[in-house]
């Protein structure tokens, strides 16, 4: 939706007009792709979601253990801080006030209240697995929320077979490149410099 970086009631505008357009186009599966770090309108997208699905659960897991962001006790973690207390509330666009998961959708609590959403301590890949079979388990109609890492989890419980070509790792494909790194992170930095150190890229 590319909403990341737009205004609270945009961006919760787009969501609820995607859905919609999904649902009349027969949509079988939605899945809410955040950042996981929760910058950008989250809660008011997944208001959204919420407001335009009355009957769905949610699985709100932003966690993506690969690069060290983990749920503990409820807890957004960065390399173990909170992540309210990391470089990520400094952001310059969206900057991350909260860490405790269930007080960040507090706003919703009308909309999500109870065990509508589950929010569960994600510390290594093995915990998406379990509790993507948790929520099935529970039923169909529930929805995923989370980073990319969410994603293969889902994906992998799905019957449907992949359709996308994955490139073996180090593969660089022939041919000019350009890299665009929308982020000032310094992790961003880091892997712009390694990509320019590794194959000159500018």
């Amino acid at each position: 939706t590319e909403t990341r970086n737009a205004p609270a009631l945009v961006a919760a505008t787009t969501v609820r007009n995607v859905i919609a357009h999904a649902g009349a186009q027969g949509a079988r599966l939605v899945y809410k792709k955040i950042d996981s770090t929760l910058r950008g309108p989250v809660a008011a997208e997944l208001g959204a979601v919420a407001a335009a699905l009355p009957e769905a659960r949610f699985l709100f897991a932003p966690a993506n253990p690969a690069v060290g962001r983990t749920v503990r006790a409820g807890c957004l973690l960065v390399r173990g801080v909170p992540v309210a207390e990391t470089e990520f509330a400094r952001d310059p666009l969206s900057p991350v006030r909260e860490s405790a998961l269930r007080a960040f959708v507090g706003a919703l609590v009308g909309a999500l209240a109870g065990e509508r959403i589950v929010i569960p301590d994600t510390e290594t890949t093995a915990d998406f697995a379990a509790s993507v079979v948790r929520m099935e388990a529970g039923g169909p109609n529930w929805i995923p929320v989370g980073s990319g890492a969410l994603a293969r989890a889902v994906a992998e419980r799905s019957a449907r077979p992949a359709v996308a070509r994955i490139d073996p790792p180090g593969t660089v494909a022939a041919g000019p490149i350009l890299l665009v790194c929308g982020s000032a992170h310094p992790l961003n930095r880091a892997q712009a410099e390694e990509l320019h150190r590794q194959r000159r890229v500018p």
